[in-house]
């Protein structure tokens, strides 16, 4: 989890913390060009270790209840009700 937990901590760093970044399942494997499984954290092998991975965050990073419920949902949920669920041309500005 280590890696894990140091790439988490890069972004939260470089990217304006807790109010930006959001977990995705993205992050637990890719397919190869042959088609084969290729797990990028071999310990986070599906959505299940979330609450694992989040309890690591809250005592590794020293996160909030309430940091981590921005990481684990809010973030991802404002990003898709502003980008995609509101059609363009009503945004402000657009």
């Amino acid at each position: 989890y280590q890696d894990f937990v140091m790439h988490v901590a890069y972004s939260l760093e470089k990217f304006n913390g807790a109010d930006t970044l959001a977990l995705g399942a993205d992050f637990f494997e890719a397919r190869s060009a042959k088609g084969e499984r290729d797990l990028f954290f071999p310990e986070l092998s599906d959505a299940a270790m979330y609450p694992k991975l989040l309890a690591l965050l809250a005592k590794e990073l020293r996160l909030e209840e309430q940091q981590l419920k921005r990481v684990a949902f809010d973030n991802a949920q404002r990003f898709f009700e502003r980008e995609i669920l509101v059609p363009s041309g009503t945004r402000e500005g657009g």
